[in-house]
């Protein structure tokens, strides 16, 4: 029998809600004592020219024997001088996201000159491992280029008031934290062009890691309906978004369902139905169909445009449909119901086709 987890947090599906929902998921079981972490930029000074771009990394550091789960980080820059470009969060040591800077958040940033991010880890982020040769301290990196040469005075990027770290304690106890910013200058000098980031996106042909789908219901989540959760990681680029579809099975009763469907819409006229798309979403969605007939398959996209499908376990899902109230109407309309359906509507169908046919008038 499959286990589901219920998911406690209500006025769904609300960030400061789903932030609490990964301090309970990702909690640890020994108090720890309260000490400093510290988030930097690196580098922490730069000169780059008018053509190039910059990739500026959020490390964080974090006190002996102290582990955050949690981190939210917040940055202003001065949108007049730099405009954002991107996020990448592949080599971040987060998996799970709550937050991150998109194509479609891209205009406001840049008009705002500000971003946000969060997202945690179960089991905690303890810090470097000694000897580790990689960079296991990100949590994510900014793409910046130059939009005019600054003559008397520098690019600052700072952390905002936003910027909170929180502790594998049980608790989400939150930690206090030292910050520090970095200092661009633009040099009109340089001419030369670079753009290593397009570059590694390019290069980019790895689609997203495997994933799981999973389906839960709360009382105290939207009045009850079923939702999926879902989250992956991309080691190259980064997750860029997610998309969802939930389609009918084409199973026996389904065909039959369309036949009659095709012949009221054709008796009166009525367009066809559009098919099922794939919609932008984020975890946790809330599913259309309640009643859990459809198949549901999630797709997660890197910012390459490598995707990775995932569909739900069709098992499980029918053992959740069987377990939920008779749903009539799929009853009536299955064997030995479409021809009774059909036999019932004939008569008024052609009443109502005689009723609709022009008198003609003889002279």
């Amino acid at each position: 029998m499959a286990k589901f987890k219920v998911v406690k947090f209500s006025n769904f599906p609300t960030a400061k809600i789903f932030l609490g929902l990964i301090f309970v998921l990702l909690a640890g079981i020994l108090p720890l004592s309260v000490r400093a972490a510290t988030f930097y930029l690196d580098p922490a000074s730069s000169i780059i020219g008018l053509n190039q771009t910059i990739e500026l990394k959020v490390k964080i550091g974090v006190a002996g024997g102290e582990c955050v789960n949690v981190a939210q980080v917040g940055i202003t820059f001065p949108s007049d001088i730099l405009e954002f470009k991107d996020f990448n969060s592949g080599e971040s040591f987060l998996s799970l996201w709550l937050q991150q800077p998109g194509e479609d958040s891209l205009a406001k940033i840049n008009r705002d000159g500000k971003i946000i991010f969060s997202g945690g880890l179960p089991g905690g982020y303890c810090g470097v491992i000694n000897g580790d040769p990689g960079e296991s301290n990100i949590v994510g990196s900014l793409i910046f280029t130059p939009k005019k040469p600054v003559l008397f005075h520098k690019a600052k990027i700072d952390f905002s008031s936003e910027t909170q770290a929180f502790l594998n304690d049980g608790n989400g106890t939150e930690a206090p934290i030292n910050v520090q910013g970095a200092v661009l200058q633009i040099d009109e000098s340089i001419t030369s062009t670079t753009n290593a980031w397009a570059e590694q996106v390019a290069a980019d042909k790895t689609p997203p890691e495997p994933f799981t789908i999973e389906i839960d219901n709360s009382p105290r989540i939207a009045g009850g309906k079923y939702f999926v959760v879902f989250s992956t990681v991309d080691k190259q680029t980064g997750v860029d978004h997610y998309e969802i579809l939930e389609t009918k099975a084409g199973d026996l009763q389904e065909k039959k369902i369309n036949v009659l469907a095709e012949f009221i819409r054709k008796i009166f006229q009525i367009k066809e139905p559009l098919p099922p798309v794939w919609v932008k979403s984020v975890s946790p969605y809330i599913l259309k169909d309640q009643s859990l007939n459809s198949v549901i398959k999630v797709k997660a996209v890197d910012r390459a445009g490598n995707e990775r499908i995932v569909e739900f376990d069709n098992a499980i899902r029918q053992s959740l449909a069987s377990s939920r109230p008779i749903n009539w109407p799929p009853i009536i309309f299955g064997a030995g119901g479409l021809l009774v359906i059909i036999f019932a509507l004939t008569p008024i169908i052609v009443f109502l086709r005689r009723k609709m046919k022009p008198k003609i008038k003889l002279e």
